[in-house]
C-alpha cells in the first residue's frame, strides 16, 4: 500500500501539470482505493471525481455556446427598442409650463417663456463673467 506522502507527492505533481498519463491513472486508482485523508487528498478526490462523472455523462464537458446567448440578448434588445418606439407613438408629449401661478399648455407660449428665461440667464451669466474679469484684473494691478 502506497504511503500518504507518495499520494500527496503525486497530487502536487498532478496539479503542477508534471504527471504522465500513467501517473494520472495510478493517482486515480490510489485515490479510489486508499482510506488516507488530508486536505490535498480530499481536494484531488473532488476534482478528479467531478471530471470522471462529467466524462461518463456525455463523454466530455462541453463549453458554453455564446452564439445562442448573444442571439437571445440581441432579440431582447430589439423587442425593448420596438416597445419604446411604440410608446412614443401612442403617447403625445404635451408642452406645458407653470408660470405666474397658472398652467400654460399653448406650445408657442411655453417656448416663448423658455426663450425669455434663457435670455435672462445668458445676460446674468455675461454680467458675472464681466465681474469676475474685473476682479481678476484688479488683483494683477500693483500699487505704485
Amino acid at each position: 500500500m502506497p504511503t500518504k506522502e507518495k499520494i500527496e507527492s503525486l497530487i502536487e505533481r498532478y496539479f503542477a501539470g508534471e504527471t504522465s498519463v500513467a501517473e494520472e491513472r495510478e493517482l486515480r486508482q490510489l485515490l479510489a482505493s486508499t482510506d488516507a485523508s488530508s486536505p490535498a487528498i480530499d481536494e484531488a478526490r473532488a476534482v478528479m471525481g467531478y471530471f470522471a462523472v462529467a466524462r461518463n455523462k456525455k463523454g466530455a464537458i462541453k463549453p458554453q455556446r455564446y452564439g445562442s446567448v448573444l442571439a437571445r440578448a440581441a432579440a431582447i434588445a430589439v423587442l425593448i427598442g420596438f416597445g419604446a418606439w411604440a410608446l412614443t407613438l401612442t403617447r403625445p408629449d404635451p408642452c406645458e409650463a407653470f408660470a405666474y401661478g397658472s398652467r400654460i399648455s399653448d406650445d408657442e407660449m411655453v417656448i416663448a417663456l423658455i426663450d425669455t428665461d434663457l435670455q435672462a440667464m445668458g445676460a446674468a451669466s455675461a454680467q458675472v463673467n464681466q465681474d469676475i474679469l474685473a476682479d481678476l484684473q484688479s488683483f494683477n494691478q500693483t500699487p505704485e
